[in-house]
């Protein structure tokens, strides 16, 4: 028995016809692997500026208090990228063996990267609804000092956290940071180790 010539085009393209719509599928989940689930990832980006008051601690300078400025630009919930603007009068020591005056310009601009690890302060095992959103983060760069008469670049590693408030434009930002840098001194090392402990209010917008 013979079939019509319309029913063995039809069943010689049925394997061709199926074989296209299994393609078609995997280069769509290749794309959304790909392509889409990154950009997913990114809509979560913002803008963020932090005021804060500054703590600073040195080997040739006293304990003084500084102003601080933090810009933010979050990429994703665990890459950032941002500037630091830390600036003050120098409080030196009589017996540090630099040439720095105190009361004179302490300016530093710098660069940072961050690598953050979303949390969830206060939940428990009996209610995991409770809890305030947060964001601990690690951070290194580079950046200028200028103090006094000299200017120094210098290095830095830190880290703090984030606390989100239910206002979502609002959060607490914590911060601590050592900065390594290299000072003329004659009675010591040129290596100088300072710490910066940072706290104000995060706009996000």
């Amino acid at each position: 028995m013979c079939l019509p010539k319309s029913l063995k085009s039809d069943s010689q393209l049925e394997p061709i016809a199926i074989s296209k719509v299994g393609m078609s599928k995997l280069l769509t989940l290749l794309a959304g692997y790909f392509f889409i689930q990154p950009l997913l990832a990114i809509e979560d980006h913002y803008n963020e500026a932090s005021p804060a008051l500054v703590l600073y601690t040195g080997d040739s300078m006293r304990s003084t208090e500084m102003g601080g400025l933090s810009y933010t630009y979050h990429m994703t919930r665990s890459y950032w990228v941002g500037v630091d603007i830390l600036a003050g009068r120098t409080q030196v020591d009589s017996n540090s063996g630099t040439m720095l005056r105190s009361g004179k310009r302490y300016i530093g601009v710098d660069g940072a990267f961050y690598l953050n690890i979303p949390a969830l302060l206060g939940r428990t095992e009996s209610d995991s609804s409770r809890g305030l959103v947060a964001d601990l983060y690690t951070s290194f760069g580079v950046g200028s000092l200028w103090i006094d008469r000299e200017t120094e670049p210098y290095g830095f590693v830190g880290g703090g956290m984030i606390i989100h408030f239910p206002v979502q434009w609002l959060a607490l930002r914590f911060d601590l940071k050592g900065i390594l840098f290299n000072l003329d001194n004659q009675s010591g090392s040129d290596l100088n180790s300072d710490m910066a402990l940072s706290l104000g209010p995060s706009l996000k917008f």
